[in-house]
């Protein structure tokens, strides 16, 4: 993990976002940040959590999710494409009515916008070069190797129409 991912949440914190709830698989990821939020006085609410079943929040519950790398590391697994949609139907369960669901990822709308169009979102796509790639070239975004690059989904709930 890089030291810029790490500090993610607690950047967010700094930067006004005092209602922050971060979820991990890992029960020693978990450990380890409430130790170290404690020790810098960040008041972040971190849980040991599996995604693809929140069931411990209500529907509704929150006004924006940030995935930065979930979906990725679910689509690596077995059972993938179940536990991806699984994934995303959960998420779009505990955010509100005018919910944002901002996922960074790897991958590119070829492989990742099927997951997304399962749900009601109105989807952008921002393309950004990947830091290493901005310092050692000037990256095009028009670029066809996606190696070079994270993809930004944005995803906000339609209205519901009743």
């Amino acid at each position: 993990m890089t030291k810029k991912i790490i500090e993610l949440s607690e950047d967010m914190f700094q930067d006004g976002f005092q209602n922050i709830t971060d979820v991990d698989f890992s029960e020693n990821a978990v450990k380890i940040m409430e130790d170290r939020y404690k020790e810098k006085n960040i008041n972040i609410n971190y849980l040991h959590l599996d995604a693809t079943d929140m069931s411990q929040f209500s529907r509704g519950q929150f006004s924006a999710v940030l995935d930065k790398g979930t979906l990725d590391s679910i689509l690596c697994g077995e059972n993938a494409i179940p536990i991806g949609d699984k994934y995303i139907r959960e998420v779009f369960r505990i955010l509100d009515d005018n919910g944002t669901f901002i996922c960074i990822s790897y991958g590119d709308e070829e492989h990742r916008k099927g997951f997304f169009t399962t749900q009601d979102w109105s989807i952008k796509v921002e393309k950004i070069a990947k830091p290493n790639k901005i310092i050692s070239s000037n990256i095009n975004p028009e670029e066809k190797d996606n190696k070079n690059f994270h993809y930004v989904y944005i995803m906000n709930k339609k209205k519901a129409n009743f």
